[in-house]
């Protein structure tokens, strides 16, 4: 019996310490996922001291398992980059410099907008399916992770490609 109890405390304290975690670094909980395959921005916090500002994510705060990371950097002002939709890749979207105006259109012929700047402590979530753009403005720099390994097969990479899903997704 004092080891059952000491197990169940055991566990208390370690779900009280992650909860107090997650309300510390306001760590994001997946129920953003109910609202279906959609973009959507993702908050997290920021800690700031007199040492700089760390963030945190943490996979267990994430909507995939990550498995691929890139960034891109260095790119001139108003370079347009994308031009595709993923067939099944999900993938997180963070601008770490600068600012990205993203540009979506999913299969339903809705067009969403967002604005990422650096500091702003969101993140954009990019369902499968959704043709992108995206706009690098003053010395942007975007930091992605990606739920599956790069597969140029995965890539829609002609619009008139992505024109035809949408008319049978909208006919179906």
């Amino acid at each position: 019996m004092i080891k059952k109890y000491a197990l169940v405390s055991a566990f208390v304290k370690l779900a009280f310490k992650l909860n107090h975690i997650k309300q510390i670094y306001g760590l994001p909980e997946i129920e953003f996922m109910k609202n279906g395959h959609k973009p959507i921005l993702i908050p997290y916090t920021n800690q700031k001291d007199s040492r700089g500002i760390m963030s945190v994510l943490e996979d267990t705060c994430l909507p995939f398992k990550v498995r691929r990371y890139f960034w891109i950097c260095h790119a001139p002002d108003n370079t347009i980059r994308g031009g595709h939709a993923h067939k099944s890749s999900k993938q997180l979207l963070i601008c770490l410099n600068g600012c990205i105006e993203v540009h979506l259109e999913g299969l339903s012929g809705a067009k969403q907008r967002f604005k990422l700047e650096s500091g702003q402590n969101k993140l954009l979530y990019l369902p499968p399916l959704y043709w992108g753009s995206f706009c690098f403005k003053n010395n942007a720099m975007a930091f992605c992770m990606a739920s599956d390994p790069f597969d140029e097969a995965d890539y829609i990479r002609d619009y008139r490609e992505f024109e035809k899903l949408k008319h049978a997704y909208q006919h179906r």
